[in-house]
This record gives structure tokens, sequence and C-alpha cells, in this order.
């Protein structure tokens, strides 16, 4: 829970110390970091776990699994926005967030590792090719991110992140051969056809947090939800975005 740009080092030391580690998102802010740490925790047999909620709430499980299941065909499309008042509250504020050297980029690297991170893990999908528009809005750091994606089995994905708006929302959508699916706040919606299904409470399965799945996996009762191999992905989609915005040029994420 410390400013970005030092998780790699204390990551580090902390395998390095024989301990086991929780760490907030974003792991590591750039891919060759989060390489290294893969590396050295798979080396240490330590447990490392990376702190997106996500993956232990009952929505994203839900999309994840029908999604994996093969029965609603290939997901082809995704398009997600999240909108936060991140402007304001943390360049207004002058908080470390908004400095570059503590945090490392700015509303992407930020709330919007969440979003980049859930479409990963619920798609499976792997990034071919990014490019983006960011704008600093005169920070140090991005505020507004629009990314496009293609991803090795050909399917695309629009990421918008806003970071100057008034409220905080947001919404993600995939598009499946034989289904779409809605993620609306704890809901899914669900069109098999022009109906729509609302999926929530105990229909969707169970919900809990990264620290007691953390705890949990330290007793061996079950695997690490968020692991450094999800951060890796997020770290090598990131990488991409900022340098395309910058380049304004289509990238290749690194492998």
């Amino acid at each position: 829970s410390t400013p970005h740009t030092l998780h790699f080092e204390q990551i580090m030391a902390a395998l390095d110390a024989g301990l086991n580690v929780l760490c907030e998102k974003p792991m590591v802010c750039a891919i060759s970091d989060a390489k290294s740490v893969a590396a050295r925790a798979e080396q240490s047999g330590l447990i490392v776990g990376v702190s997106y909620q996500r993956h232990t709430q009952a929505p994203y499980r839900y999309c994840r699994e029908v999604i994996a299941s093969g029965d609603v065909g290939e997901c082809y499309f995704v398009t997600c926005w999240q909108s936060q008042n991140w402007y304001r509250r943390q360049v207004g504020g002058s908080t470390w967030r908004s400095k570059k050297e503590w945090s490392g980029g700015g509303q992407l690297n930020d709330s919007g590792s969440h979003l980049v991170d859930i479409v990963l893990w619920m798609t499976g999908l792997r990034p071919r090719e990014v490019f983006a528009y960011q704008e600093n809005l005169e920070a140090e750091v991005d505020i507004l991110s629009a990314i496009s994606v293609e991803f090795d089995s050909g399917a695309l994905c629009n990421f918008s992140v806003v970071g100057h708006a008034v409220n905080f929302h947001e919404e993600i959508t995939l598009f499946c051969d034989e289904c779409t699916l809605g993620i609306r706040g704890p809901e899914v919606w669900r069109w098999n056809d022009e109906t729509k299904q609302v999926i929530s409470g105990e229909e969707l399965g169970q919900s809990w947090d990264p620290d007691t799945n953390f705890i949990a996996a330290l007793r061996g009762q079950e695997p690490v939800q968020a692991t450094v191999a999800d951060a890796v992905q997020v770290a090598r989609l990131s990488e991409a975005v900022w340098e395309s915005a910058a380049t304004g040029q289509p990238v290749r994420p690194a492998e």
C-alpha cells in the first residue's frame, strides 16, 4: 500500500527475506520489473498475490466461468469504460498519485489498472497490438485514455479510462458468439437472444476479498486468485499503451 514505483524494490526485498507478499495494484510499473518479480517468486516458492479484488467478486467470476466453459463460443469484442473524479482529487490535491516519480503513471496505472486486469482475466485474451490516445490535462501523468486493442485471436476491445469526471462509474460488456454479458454493478445482464436476463445475488456465486484469499492461500486452503502472472499481463498492456500514446503509432506489447 505504498506509492506504485516503490513496489518493485519492496517486493524483491520481501522475497529475499523469505516473506510471502500481498501487494496492492499495480504490482509494478514496467514489464521488465514484472518479469523479474515473476522469476524471483517462482524461484523462491513463496506465495505472492496482488489485490485485484474483482478476482474475488461474483459478477466477474461468473463471466470468466461462462467464457471459459466454451458454451458461448469465442469472445470477439469487449467494450468497457470507467469514470472517476481522479483529476480534481489527485492533481488538484497534489497527491503522490499525481507525481510520476511515485505513481509511475496516472489514472491508467491507478483505478484503470483494475479495468485492464479484469478484462484480460475474464476473457483470457492476450493483446497483440495496441493503439492509444492519452491526455494529461497539463498534469505530469495521464488523465484520459482512449485505447484500442487487437488480441491474438483477432478479438477487439475498446478501453475508455476517464479520470476527469464528476462521478465514479464502470461498465463492461463482453460480446460472445452465443451470448452477450454485461457487468452492471453487482449484476450481470445476459442476453442469449433479444431478451435480457438479470443475474444477481447467490445465482452469481461466491464473493470474498483478496485479504481473505491470501490468508487461505497461506494455510494451503485455496490458490491465490490474482497472481503475479496476471500482473505481468497488466504491465505488458499498460506499457504498450503509454508507448503508443507517446509515439502516435500502434505498438506490439513486449513478449
